[in-house]
């Protein structure tokens, strides 16, 4: 038997509660099994039972062995004191607690039905994808609007967790951390970490001196990511003309050329596009992070990155490379690519860093306001029945793959606890 069997078995009372007693022999009547506690500390709160006639209300601890609470430490961590209730598969032990009184235990082993456990294992044994696709009908999976928030908010707290680690490390300049943050997810996993290495060799403090001056933009940052060591056009001499006189002045150390990757990309995403867009963003905009922070309309946050990169871009994807001629500014999907995964979680973070309600459900909003993802996740998903409507419900849709069906973790979620409890 898995604990995390036990814990379903318990939430969802699928055993035999007729004349129950405790391993210590006392009569037990459960009130109310409790809430599932997500975080650390113990598996229920919230519970209440009857031990003897005596009403309880507290915590309850659920285990294999009744000896696995020594095992795990919970003699001596204080959140267990308040534990009214031990619930394991097997008791071979008593629990005396630090007021040295013993901790009532119920064993579930003999309450169990049959074939419980290898009915469990045969549905978390299926290879297929998501786990539960045999017993979902088409039409029928709008169970997942009670996991849509809760997966979501997951998904936003990890994925501004990041934001709030940069904002810490510059000492809560949001701006700097804004200005990583973006470069970062601009390098489309190929080049996320050289993007961020340049965002961090090219100060945003250093732009800022010559922001008016789009040429100059290009010739530091195109520079400081190394691009600019061979020229080999009369474009490229000139940004580095521009830049060696930048480099002696500021004395900044730039990175190496071999660290970025061109294969396997669309020419749209190349790092070259993207820097020189990244350029022009800063020659329009000033205090980015405040001025998209204050947003309350998707399409206003689009058209930020939509400024068009200077006309050599217009028939170059790499330099000294002449494309056929094609626009310079960044397509719809990126930009909002860049609300989903930059400006929202940013947003929230902000919201939960400020303990701004208002601002954390702003970001929500502009997720549902901004198109859905079309992707061979929201495919998979679609074809069993989920909504897949807007950015909020394709990022609840990948967070439930990659926090819960990847894991198998169904016995956490509100579609799996319904069907297994089927």
């Amino acid at each position: 038997m898995k604990e995390h069997y036990l814990h379903q078995i318990w939430k969802l009372g699928l055993f035999n509660q007729t004349g129950l007693t405790t391993a210590q022999g006392n009569p037990i009547q459960i009130e109310s099994r409790g809430e599932w506690n997500w975080d650390s500390g113990p598996d229920f709160f919230n519970s209440r039972i009857r031990l003897g006639g005596v009403l309880l209300a507290g915590n309850v601890e659920i285990h294999i062995k009744s000896s696995d609470w020594y095992r795990h430490g919970h003699q001596n961590d204080t959140a267990y004191n308040n534990t009214i209730l031990h619930v394991v598969y097997e008791n071979d032990m008593d629990i005396v607690m630090n007021n040295l009184e013993t901790l009532p235990t119920l064993e579930l082993k003999s309450l169990l039905h049959g074939g419980i456990e290898q009915g469990l294992d045969a549905f978390f044994s299926t290879l297929d994808f998501p786990v539960c696709s045999k017993h979902l009908l088409p039409g029928k999976s709008d169970v997942f609007l009670g996991m849509q928030e809760r997966v979501l908010n997951e998904r936003l707290a990890a994925k501004s967790q990041y934001f709030g680690t940069l904002l810490k490390q510059f000492q809560g300049d949001l701006e700097t951390a804004f200005y990583i943050f973006q470069a970062r997810y601009l390098g489309y996993k190929v080049n996320t970490d050289a993007m961020q290495m340049l965002a961090q060799a090219a100060p945003l403090k250093t732009l800022a001196r010559f922001r008016d001056q789009l040429t100059l933009l290009e010739a530091y940052l195109f520079g400081q990511a190394g691009m600019l060591a061979a020229p080999k056009d009369e474009y490229m001499h000139h940004l580095k003309k521009e830049y060696d006189f930048l480099k002696s002045k500021y004395k900044q150390d730039g990175l190496s050329a071999v660290v970025w990757k061109f294969m396997r990309m669309r020419p749209s995403n190349f790092p070259t596009m993207r820097i020189a867009q990244m350029a022009s963003w800063f020659h329009n905009n000033n205090n980015l992070f405040r001025y998209v922070i204050e947003c309350k309309d998707a399409a206003a946050i689009c058209s930020v990155f939509e400024t068009e990169a200077s006309a050599y871009w217009n028939t170059h994807y790499t330099f000294a490379k002449i494309s056929p001629s094609h626009s310079a500014a960044m397509g719809l999907g990126a930009r909002e690519g860049l609300l989903i995964n930059v400006v929202v979680p940013a947003m929230y973070f902000y919201g939960e860093l400020t303990q701004n309600k208002a601002l954390k459900d702003r970001a929500m909003a502009l997720l549902q306001s901004a198109s859905a993802e079309d992707n061979q996740v929201t495919r998979v998903y679609e074809k069993y029945g989920f909504s897949n409507k807007n950015a909020y419900e394709s990022q609840a849709l990948l967070g439930l793959r990659e926090k819960y069906c990847e894991k198998k973790r169904c016995l956490e979620c509100e579609i799996g606890m319904r069907i297994i409890s089927k």
